[in-house]
C-alpha cells in the first residue's frame, strides 16, 4: 500500500488539498523523472509504507500533525530510496499511523547501519544496545568515534542513542542510517521490512522505566 501524509487539515505544501477521492497532477517535465525530481513541483511525493512515511516526516515535510492517506500513483514514478515520487495521484481514504518511540527510532537507525557496517566495535555496541546492555552515552559515543571516517550511518546511529537523545536526533540518525545503506548496499535495502521490525522490537528497558 502506497501512503502519502497531509498536515491534520489534510494540506501539504503549497496549501494542496487532499482527502477522500481527490486527485492532483504535478507540473509536466520534458524528460523522464529522475531522484533528483523529488524535491521539485514535478512530482507529488508519497511512501511506501506507513511505518516508513511516519519515521521520514520529521526530515522530510514535517508535518506536525500528520495524516496519512492510501494513494494511488498514476503515470511516471521515481524514488531515491527513501521516498517515491509520481506524476499524478489520487488519496483514496485515511490509514492508521503507527507510533514509533525515541527508542525504536534509534532501533531503525541501528537496523539500517548493520546492513553495511562491518566495524566490530560498533556492532558490539549496537548490539549491547538492542539488548539494552549497554546505553550509556560514553559508549555511544565511543561507537561514533570508532567508525565516523568510513560509517556516516553508523556514527549517526550511534551519536542518537546518547542518553540526551531527542525525537528530531532520532530522526536525523534515521534518515543519515537508511540514506547511506540505501545508496551503498550492492542490493537495494528494504528499509520497509527494517521499518516494521523497528516498529515490531521490543524496549528490554521499557518495564524498567516504568518502574515496572
Amino acid at each position: 500500500m502506497f501512503v502519502k501524509l497531509t498536515e491534520a487539515d489534510g494540506r501539504t505544501n503549497g496549501n494542496i488539498q487532499w482527502g477522500p477521492g481527490i486527485r492532483h497532477e504535478a507540473r509536466k517535465k520534458k524528460g523522464r523523472l529522475t531522484p533528483k525530481d523529488l524535491c521539485s513541483p514535478y512530482v507529488i511525493h508519497y511512501y511506501s509504507s506507513r511505518y516508513l512515511a511516519i519515521l521520514l516526516n520529521p526530515i522530510h515535510a514535517n508535518f506536525s500533525r500528520p495524516l496519512a492517506w492510501e494513494f494511488i500513483p498514476e503515470g511516471e514514478t521515481c524514488t531515491d530510496g527513501l521516498k517515491h515520487g509520481s506524476q499524478a495521484g489520487t488519496t483514496t481514504k485515511r490509514i492508521r499511523l503507527p507510533r514509533y518511540s525515541i527508542e525504536q527510532r534509534v532501533a531503525f537507525s541501528i537496523f539500517c547501519a548493520k546492513t553495511t557496517c562491518k566495524n566490530a566495535a560498533w556492532n558490539n555496541w549496537a548490539d549491547a544496545w538492542l539488548s539494552g546492555e549497554d546505553r550509556t552515552a560514553w559508549s555511544a559515543r565511543a561507537a561514533a568515534w570508532a567508525v565516523a571516517a568510513s560509517a556516516r550511518a553508523a556514527a549517526w546511529a550511534a551519536a542518537a542513542a546518547t542518553d540526551a537523545a531527542a525525537e528530531r536526533g532520532a530522526a536525523a540518525a534515521v534518515v543519515w542510517a537508511a540514506a547511506a545503506t540505501a545508496t551503498e548496499v550492492a542490493e537495494p535495502l528494504n528499509l520497509d521490512a527494517l521499518a516494521l521490525k523497528a516498529y515490531k522490537w521490543r524496549d528490554p528497558l521499557q518495564g524498567e522505566r516504568k518502574g515496572e
